[in-house]
């Protein structure tokens, strides 16, 4: 003899006080059609235990996404890098990726890239030999005057001074 599992006894007990259904004894009803009837009409009402509720896994998931989206920007500084490839290798819409990126970095996503491989030019000025428009190309700008405009942005200085004088 099985033995009937509480909740499937409560349920039983709940169809049986039921005055319309007394005709129906326990044999007739399927307890798994009524666990899944139950569950599937109270899920909205009751959340079950020991679940996150779907706002903090998403934010869970959004830190990660941001985590993987940077690690892959600096991976990827030789080169152009779209917000729209970047949204796509964290699975997210570019739409979305963008202000998401932007609430939780607290920059855009442009400005964040820029950011990084601007960094990067000014350690290369610091430590090698390398031409600044070789530095600029090695860090995908295909405009030598962006590439200033950027670096002058980020420095108050041209990439040629910052080279000269790194500490000012």
């Amino acid at each position: 003899m099985t033995k009937t599992p509480k909740k499937t006894y409560q349920l039983k007990q709940k169809v049986q006080s039921h005055q319309h259904l007394e005709y129906l004894s326990f044999s007739d009803v399927d307890p798994l059609s009524v666990l899944s009837d139950y569950y599937t009409n109270h899920k909205m009402i009751v959340p079950h235990k020991g679940t996150i509720p779907k706002e903090k896994t998403s934010l869970l998931e959004q830190k990660k996404e941001i985590k993987i989206a940077k690690r892959y920007i600096k991976l990827h500084l030789h080169r152009t890098i779209t917000l729209e490839e970047t949204a796509n290798k964290v699975f997210l819409s570019p739409y979305y990726f963008s202000k998401l990126f932007k609430s939780e970095v607290g920059i855009t996503f442009i400005a964040y890239v820029n950011h990084q491989k601007m960094i990067h030019a000014s350690e290369l000025l610091r430590n090698s030999d390398l031409t600044i428009s070789h530095i600029a190309q090695s860090l995908g700008f295909t405009q030598m005057s962006y590439f200033s405009k950027t670096f002058k942005k980020e420095f108050e200085m041209t990439p040629k001074e910052y080279r000269k004088n790194p500490t000012s």
